[in-house]
Order: C-alpha cells, then sequence, then structure tokens
C-alpha cells in the first residue's frame, strides 16, 4: 500500500472515532454529524483510489475469495447495528416506573403536545463560561426529552452566544444564562424557569391564536414604555411582556376618554400628576364591566387617585416598609413569603418563594368595603418589619 493510502484510511479511521465518542458524549443529533460522516466516507473512496490496483489484487485472491462470505456476514452484523443505534438515537422513548410518576408529563402538557399542528423549535442560549453552564443544559435537555417523547414535533438548538451573536442579537439576549425561547408558527416566546411548569405555560401562550393587550397609561407623569436605560423607564418591562407574546400599548386617557375595546388590562403606574374627571370615570366603567386595572402609585402621589381607589373598598397608606432580618439586606429592601393560595397569580408559587419589594407601600381594606367585591391579599410582608411614615 502507498504512503497516500495508509495515511486515507487512518484519517478515515479517526473520523470514524471521532463521530462514535462523540455520539456517547452527546445523545442529542447535530448536523454537524453528517460531516464526520462525510469525512469518512471521503477517507475511505480516497484510499481505494489511490490503492484500487493493490485492492482489485487482493479481491481477486483465492484466499480472499473464500473469505468474502464471512467478511459479508461481519459487514452485515456491523450494518445492523449501526441502523439499530442509528434509529434508537432518533427515536429515543423512555418508561417512567416511579410510583409517583415524577418523569412523567401532567395530562394538561401531555395534551397540550398533541394539539400541535406545526412544528415547535426549542432555542437554549447560554455562554459556555457561565457558571453551571453545562448542568443547567443537561437539566433542559432532559426536560425537553418527556416533551419529545409524546411527539415529534419539537426540536431543540443549543445556543453559545459568542458563537451565533446574529441570533442573539435577533433575540435580544445579551446574556447567557440559560435563556429559553420557544418559536411556534413565527411567534416567539421566552421561559424563566426550567421546568414543566413553565414550559407548559410558554406552550400555551405561544400556541394561543390571540395574544393579549396591556395598555399603559400616559399624560400624568408615568413611566415611561420607551425608556429603557434609566430606574424608572418601563422599555425592559415592554420587552419582556412582548417576549410573552403580550401586545403592549400606551394609553392617553385625556384624549379617548374611554379604554379600547381590545383592552385585556390597564395599567398606571407612577402617575404624579391629577386625573381629570372623565378619565376615572373610564376606569370605573371599565372595572365594574370586568377589566383588569393594575395600578402602581408611589407614596404621597398627586394622581388625586386616592379617593378613586376608596371608592373601591381600599385605602393607600402614607408609609413604607422595611424588613428586620439578621442577613444583610440591600437598602431598603423589603421580603415577603405569604401568598394566596387561591389566586392564579400566586397558587403556583412553591412554599419557599420570596419575593422583594423597594419600599413597599402597605394597603388597608375599609370597613366599609363593597359587599360586592371580592378581596383576595396576594402577598403579605414577614412578621418583622419595620413601618415607617412619610411627613
Amino acid at each position: 500500500m502507498s504512503k497516500l493510502g495508509q495515511l486515507s484510511l487512518l484519517f478515515s479511521g479517526l473520523s470514524l472515532a471521532a463521530f462514535g465518542i462523540t455520539r456517547f458524549f452527546i445523545r442529542e443529533w447535530y448536523p454537524f454529524y453528517w460531516v464526520i460522516i462525510g469525512l469518512v466516507v471521503f477517507f475511505l473512496l480516497a484510499a481505494f483510489l489511490f490503492d484500487r490496483k493493490f485492492y482489485t489484487e487482493f479481491l481477486s485472491m483465492k484466499t480472499t475469495k473464500h473469505g468474502m462470505n464471512m467478511g459479508v456476514m461481519i459487514l452485515l452484523v456491523f450494518a445492523i447495528i449501526f441502523m439499530v443505534n442509528f434509529i434508537g438515537a432518533r427515536n429515543v422513548k423512555t418508561f417512567d416506573f416511579s410510583q409517583a410518576k415524577r418523569n412523567t408529563l401532567s395530562d394538561q402538557s401531555i395534551k397540550l403536545l398533541n394539539n400541535l399542528k406545526e412544528p415547535l423549535k426549542v432555542r437554549f442560549f447560554y455562554h459556555e463560561k457561565e457558571k453551571e453552564s453545562e448542568e443547567n443544559r443537561r437539566a433542559f435537555r432532559e426536560l425537553i426529552r418527556k416533551y419529545q417523547d409524546v411527539t415529534s414535533q419539537i426540536s431543540l438548538e443549543f445556543v453559545e452566544i459568542n458563537e451565533r451573536p446574529d441570533l442573539a442579537e435577533e433575540y435580544g439576549i445579551k446574556q447567557g444564562k440559560g435563556i429559553v425561547f420557544l418559536e411556534y408558527n413565527k411567534k416567539k416566546q421566552s421561559i424563566e424557569k426550567i421546568d414543566e411548569q413553565d414550559m407548559t405555560q410558554a406552550l400555551i401562550r405561544v400556541m394561543s391564536d390571540k395574544s393579549k393587550k396591556i395598555y399603559f397609561t400616559d399624560g400624568h407623569g408615568e413611566f415611561s414604555l420607551s425608556d429603557a436605560s434609566s430606574a424608572k423607564g418601563l422599555g425592559r418591562l415592554k420587552t419582556v411582556l412582548e417576549s410573552k407574546n403580550y401586545q403592549v400599548a400606551n394609553l392617553t386617557l385625556a384624549q379617548t376618554g374611554k379604554i379600547p375595546d381590545d383592552a385585556d388590562a390597564v395599567a398606571i403606574v407612577s402617575a404624579d400628576q391629577g386625573f381629570l374627571e372623565h378619565e376615572t370615570k373610564a376606569l370605573t366603567e371599565y372595572a365594574k364591566n370586568g377589566g383588569n386595572l393594575i395600578l402602581g402609585l408611589e407614596p404621597k402621589n398627586k394622581s388625586g387617585l386616592d379617593a378613586w381607589v376608596k371608592s373601591f373598598g381600599l385605602e393607600l397608606q402614607n408609609d413604607y416598609l422595611i424588613s428586620v432580618s439578621n442577613t444583610p439586606l440591600p437598602k431598603g429592601i423589603t421580603f415577603a413569603f405569604q401568598y394566596s393560595g387561591t389566586s392564579e397569580i400566586t397558587k403556583a408559587f412553591p412554599k419557599n418563594q420570596v419575593a422583594l419589594f423597594f419600599l413597599p407601600q402597605s394597603i388597608k381594606k375599609l370597613a366599609s368595603a363593597p359587599a360586592t367585591i371580592t378581596y383576595d391579599e396576594l402577598v403579605k410582608v414577614g412578621p418583622r418589619l419595620t413601618r415607617c411614615e412619610y411627613e
């Protein structure tokens, strides 16, 4: 055999070994595997072309012909093993024998997956240098496998943000801390935690035909949706909401005089100028008709909404609360861990979930609260706190 033929066989063997080792440690199928397989075939063909006379003479030998039957059998066995491994890798099936079925998806998740009409692409953005990067990827890969066991419509792609800066920019990713996006029927949805609950909720939103719309009032000194740089800007909140399939828009209530019919919620955030009578009237009618209002009012605010809030049986206290704790906390931070067990917002919170607030204002339910309104205390601060009143 010639030296070129020997080198070609060597490189073919090394490529085949690289393919086997990579597939052993990385269970998912990636497009670059085809490059390795192509190299194996290329070097094998090169070896044959360089020494085709040698192989022709070898195959024509009498002893070679007698050994062909055994060789064919061995090759057939290897081919069968390869096909079984290939099919198994592309069609992984797991079984859950745990008594509590901890490794099985809920009925809601399975029903949702059975309604997938289009392919669902899942992208996991990460940074190689981030701590726990490999652990997070492994945990998410195991989670996605449960979904892939139900349907073949789901594909998973891990994206290192330095290797694909174009994708990172497209999805608005600046840090690689295990940020996940679902893409379905040209709609995108982000995931905050690696668990079935967040994954299934994201699926519900991305598969929904209608996205909900939230209006933020303006014209009263409210925080701006266009400001994404300052601490008082809502630009980053707008980006988060839009990544969760919400539509976000401004509402100049002083001009329109009414709440738009497509409003799923209206938010008033840190208004410091008075609302006109026809504006509060429109807000009241919207609430009475089943609308959703989100109020983020500062203590000692000048919006004039205190009296309007009282009409709903609530009184904003002129104070702020600070937690007393042995654990050092940043100045002005208050923590809470008591949540409503009936509200859809908080009932899914784990028992050890802690919420942090910056100088929160307390709210009091009035004795004269209307009997037609149902009240639910979503969150309470801990018992060890200091209540400070503004002058």
